[in-house]
């Protein structure tokens, strides 16, 4: 009987000893949190606080070195503007890196050289054009779709003469699309034609850069009225 009740006096005093150690610990984490959340709603009213928010912030976005701009002699104030400072000048950070993202992207977009003007020289060989066959130009990306072209071009192309045809650029389209294409001819005899020609193709980018294509030996005819040549 003496040994049980000893160990209910040992067990008591030990959950007494347990309740003194945790119940403090507690109790200052709990008004720690307190203090913060009081600090944080306080933070809007407080002058030292709002001025090192504008400090931090201006520094940021003018690219200076996070530097604490006052000293204020009051322990209170001086934590408040420093709280102030580091929040502006980390918001901004953060508000720049964003922007500088976004803006990445849309510049790469924007920088990317586009088709400004297109062109084909073609230099008839032995067989010339017939007056009323017509030749149209296309200038497309690896999809097919146009960015260039010229239709309908008449005229009897003699053997061993020049003709430059100008082809109207549709849209706006880069300079990775247009490199990846080709030039596609297609001829409409009137009757029984054969032409046979040499031909060089010039296309200017919005950055002043060219893409030039020579093709040799080439020929269309009322059978084969139609070719299609790579740009890469």
């Amino acid at each position: 009987m003496k040994l049980n009740i000893r160990k209910v006096l040992w067990a008591f005093a030990l959950a007494i000893a347990v309740t003194g150690f945790v119940t403090p610990k507690f109790a200052f984490g709990q008004q720690s949190r307190d203090n913060d959340q009081g600090y944080s709603k306080d933070n809007a009213n407080n002058l030292m606080y709002q001025q090192g928010l504008s400090h931090g912030q201006a520094d940021r976005t003018n690219n200076q070195a996070h530097q604490y701009r006052l000293q204020p002699n009051n322990a209170d104030d001086r934590r408040a503007y420093e709280s102030g400072y580091d929040k502006g000048y980390q918001n901004n950070r953060d508000a720049n890196r964003d922007d500088k993202g976004q803006n990445g992207q849309y510049a790469a977009s924007a920088q990317e050289p586009t088709l400004t003007s297109a062109e084909a020289k073609f230099d008839t060989t032995t067989d010339n054009k017939d007056q009323q066959t017509k030749l149209d130009v296309y200038v497309k990306t690896n999809d097919g779709q146009e960015v260039a072209k010229s239709e309908g071009n008449e005229g009897r192309w003699n053997k061993n003469s020049t003709h430059t045809v100008t082809l109207q650029v549709e849209g706006s389209p880069t300079k990775g699309a247009v490199a990846n294409g080709g030039v596609t001819l297609t001829l409409h005899p009137q009757r029984r034609d054969k032409w046979k020609f040499n031909y060089k193709v010039t296309l200017k980018f919005s950055d002043d850069t060219f893409i030039t294509k020579e093709f040799d030996g080439c020929f269309l005819t009322e059978h084969d009225p139609a070719r299609t040549d790579s740009l890469k």
